[in-house]
C-alpha cells in the first residue's frame, strides 16, 4: 500500500459557479480542465515541473486523446478530489489515470480506492464521481519532433523515462 500513495497525488478541487451549466450541474467538459489541474499538481510533486521541462529541457507534452466516465455530478460549491497516476507507459507516451472522489480525506484512502477501482473493473465505488484517462507524448518545443524519454533531468538525477516509470501503477 505504501508503494501505492508514493505514486500517487490527490489534488482537491472546489467547484466554482462558472463551470456549472443550466441544469446547475459542472459541465462535462470541465473535467478536462480537472484533469489538467490534477496531472500538473502530480508533475510537481512526483516528477518536476512543467514550466522546468519546457524552459530548461525544452520539452512539451502534447495531448493525444481525452476519456472520462461521469458516474455522479458535481454542483456549485462541492469539493472533491481528483487522484491522479501513471496508468501506462512507454517511452513514447504517457497515459494518466484520474479518479474524481467525494469525501475523500487521507492519501491513505484515495490509495485503497484506486486499486479497488482498478482491480475490480468499472465496478463503481461509494463516493466516485468520475473517471478518466489522458494520453501524452513528449515533443522537442523548437520542432516538435518526438522526444524519447531518455532525457535526463538534473534535478532529479535520473532520466524524465526512469521517473515516469518509477511512478506506474
Amino acid at each position: 500500500m505504501d508503494n501505492v500513495i508514493q505514486k500517487i497525488t490527490k489534488t482537491d478541487i472546489y467547484v466554482r459557479y462558472y463551470e456549472t451549466d443550466r441544469m446547475k450541474i459542472v459541465h462535462h467538459s470541465n473535467y478536462f480542465r480537472y484533469y489538467e489541474l490534477a496531472r500538473c499538481d502530480f508533475f510537481i510533486q512526483k516528477v518536476i515541473p512543467y514550466s522546468i521541462l519546457e524552459e530548461k529541457y525544452f520539452i512539451m507534452s502534447p495531448l493525444l486523446s481525452a476519456y472520462s466516465e461521469f458516474y455522479r455530478p458535481l454542483r456549485f460549491e462541492d469539493v472533491f478530489s481528483v487522484v491522479t497516476f501513471v496508468y501506462d507507459f512507454s517511452d513514447a507516451k504517457i497515459v494518466f489515470g484520474y479518479l474524481g472522489l467525494y469525501q475523500v480525506n487521507t492519501i491513505d484512502d484515495c490509495g485503497n480506492l484506486i486499486l479497488e477501482y482498478l482491480n475490480n473493473g468499472m465496478r463503481k465505488l461509494n463516493g466516485l464521481v468520475c473517471f478518466g484517462k489522458t494520453e501524452h507524448t513528449f515533443v522537442d518545443s523548437k520542432n516538435f519532433k518526438p522526444v524519447r524519454g531518455k532525457v535526463f533531468i538534473e534535478e532529479k538525477g535520473d532520466t524524465l523515462c526512469n521517473l515516469i516509470r518509477g511512478m506506474r501503477l
